[in-house]
């Protein structure tokens, strides 16, 4: 099986198929079954995807125009020229597989055969307003304007909410004989039995001249006329002329009662997020979000991650400022590595630690920034927060699963209202690090006293950053080894290695710590380890989320965080952590957002079928993320 036809499917060959040509351009992008953006050079998408998908639609009319129609959308038309007159003969829908075909031979300069393609449907079937249209393209292609002008009038007659017909009416009056006519030619059309398109266009002039009253009374006919089930283009018109002229009230209250995120999408979602978000009702743009985020849309991706951080914005835009002397700041405990769950079975394929094992506090969440701050800033999280975080857990994750200490993270948490993640823009002194680690002792009666603390603090300099590591020894707060390390923002797979056997050299030396083999796939794909600390800071702040007097709200774009985590899976697929941590990160989700965990049930089911773990891990995670599914 080819590459492509494994990520997109494959299946039996179609009849009366053969390959189309190749041609040259910009290469095609397209999402694979995962949901993962990939680029595919124009040749190859020929050879090894539209011709498969041709041939396996060959006798599927609907599945046929499908692919044609992608095809047509990505500039391709003389290499389906086969496909789309096989669609013209076996079409159930007659007027598409004519215009499909008309449609090519008017992008392939053949006008005369796109009119007599035309022409042959009316005498069999009738007229039809989008038939019509084209006809009157091949007879403009042909220089017969006068008769091509006609012939779009009638298709408007028939059909006056074509989009490109009446834009196309429109622009003929308006360049011929000035801006005026060009709006009378809307109200003719506007006149016409059914219409709703030009009426839309009539609203918009209204709304241009301050005359809100009159668009309102437009929009509310236009909603009456198309009952039940409104067009999107309807209701992103309606929306986004509405939003444009900062009438924000009305679009909510005509916008929102006939949205269906199942027809409307993102197209009229967007309309209505932003005016949620620009009025103050930030709840019901995040129910909205949530929506969109369960229809599984690879290709609305980077919208709704836009939408998510404008919600964090303006969430903490509201949020009291909170002083210096009102800090209540507490300290998180991670015991071991994060998704290393106690007591569970997975437990026991990972070392165990002697009761008296040494125990190594890791520290951090601090980093300086190229501006210094000096006050309280409440902001969502960033890439230099998520870092000062994710190094000191990755450092804690490699000390429990390569030597025979026990380790433990600890995470700065704000108290105040809401709750969130502390990080300072100072790096800790060696006897505040002694005094927090020897805290820990105190505070949780199951872990012991840390014998060392190792800090990890960050300095941000644009793209060349840099990480500070002490270790310090908790009893008398002596450092016993410094190291500093540069890097490049993106590249913290660099210097991981070496920064953490300078820590082990220290603590091998210094205590009775001593390194073990891990027989459980822990390793990486090349250069994958920054995607791998990105994602387990993710899903911290999944688990942090479940916490009480957490707000619910607290955690950012939960769909981005589950489709990471399968494609972390998918990207190192024998690597056990990665496949825990999509399971805690799904199970917690689940406590609030059960809807949107079981839209990923096809790809999670996808990723443990395809690429399972070896031995029998495997069936303890299947497990686990079958009772996440509540199956």
């Amino acid at each position: 099986m080819s590459f492509f036809k494994k990520l997109f499917g494959g299946g039996k060959d179609a009849q009366r198929f053969r390959p189309v040509a190749k041609r040259k351009g910009e290469p095609i992008k397209v999402f694979d079954k995962y949901g993962r953006e990939m680029f595919i050079e124009r040749e190859d998408w020929i050879d090894s995807v539209l011709n498969e998908n041709l041939k396996q639609a060959w006798n599927d009319p609907q599945a046929l125009y499908n692919h044609i129609a992608m095809a047509f959308g990505d500039g391709f038309f003389e290499e389906v020229e086969d496909a789309t007159q096989h669609l013209a003969d076996i079409d159930t829908e007659k007027d598409r597989g004519a215009t499909m075909l008309a449609i090519l031979f008017l992008q392939t300069e053949r006008p005369a055969k796109a009119e007599r393609v035309l022409e042959e449907f009316v005498a069999d079937h009738g007229e039809d307003g989008v038939i019509l249209t084209n006809l009157a393209k091949a007879q403009t292609a042909q220089g017969r304007d006068e008769e091509s002008l006609k012939t779009l009038w009638r298709a408007l007659e028939l059909d006056p909410n074509q989009e490109n017909g009446l834009g196309w009416y429109e622009v003929i009056h308006r360049e011929n004989s000035g801006h005026e006519a060009g709006l009378e030619a809307i109200r003719r059309v506007a006149a016409i039995p059914g219409s709703w398109r030009a009426q839309l266009w009539l609203a918009r002039h209204a709304l241009e001249n301050q005359q809100l009253e009159v668009a309102l009374g437009i929009y509310r006919d236009c909603l009456a006329t198309a009952e039940r089930l409104v067009p999107t283009d309807l209701l992103r018109l309606l929306t986004g002329d509405l939003g444009n002229n900062g009438h924000l009230t009305e679009l909510i209250e005509l916008g929102a009662p006939h949205f269906d995120v199942s027809i409307h999408g993102l197209e009229v979602g967007n309309n209505l997020i932003k005016s949620y978000v620009d009025t103050g009702q930030l709840d019901l743009a995040h129910h909205l979000l949530q929506q969109l985020q369960v229809q599984q849309r690879p290709d609305w991706k980077e919208s709704l991650a836009f939408w998510e951080t404008e919600l964090a914005k303006a969430r903490l835009s509201t949020q009291d400022t909170v002083t210096a002397e009102g800090l209540k700041i507490s300290m998180l405990t991670v015991a071991g590595p994060l998704w290393l769950k106690p007591e569970h079975p997975t437990a026991e394929f990972f070392p165990a630690k002697a009761i008296d094992a040494t125990t190594v506090a890791v520290l951090g969440c601090s980093h300086e920034p190229v501006i210094p701050v000096s006050e309280i800033v409440a902001q969502p999280s960033d890439h230099s927060g998520r870092m000062s975080r994710a190094i000191p857990m990755y450092l804690c994750e490699r000390l429990y699963l390569k030597t025979d200490a026990r380790s433990i993270t600890l995470i700065p948490w704000v108290l105040n209202e809401g709750g969130g993640f502390a990080v300072s823009a100072k790096e800790s002194s060696d006897e505040d690090l002694a005094i927090q680690a020897r805290q820990v002792g105190g505070t949780d009666a199951a872990l012991s006293v840390p014998d060392f603390a190792v800090n990890a603090h960050l300095v941000t300099r644009g793209e060349n950053w840099s990480v500070q590591v002490r270790v310090i020894r908790t009893i008398d707060a002596a450092c016993l080894g410094e190291f500093v390390y540069d890097f490049a923002e993106n590249a913290f797979q660099k210097v991981a290695d070496c920064l953490f056997e300078a820590v082990c050299e220290v603590l091998l030396a210094e205590a009775d710590v001593e390194k073990v083999e891990m027989p459980t796939p822990t390793s990486l794909s090349d250069g994958e380890l920054d995607h791998y600390l990105f994602r387990l800071e993710q899903t911290f702040a999944v688990r942090c989320s479940l916490m009480d007097n957490v707000g619910s709200t607290f955690l950012s774009n939960p769909a981005e965080i589950i489709e990471g985590l399968v494609h972390l899976g998918l990207q190192n697929p024998k690597n056990v952590p990665a496949r825990l941590m999509l399971w805690r990160a799904l199970d917690g989700v689940a406590e609030s957002d059960a809807e949107l965990v079981n839209s990923f049930r096809e790809k999670v089911d996808g990723l443990m079928e395809e690429f399972p773990l070896e031995g029998p891990i495997q069936a303890l995670v299947v497990h686990e993320l079958t009772s996440v599914f509540g199956d």
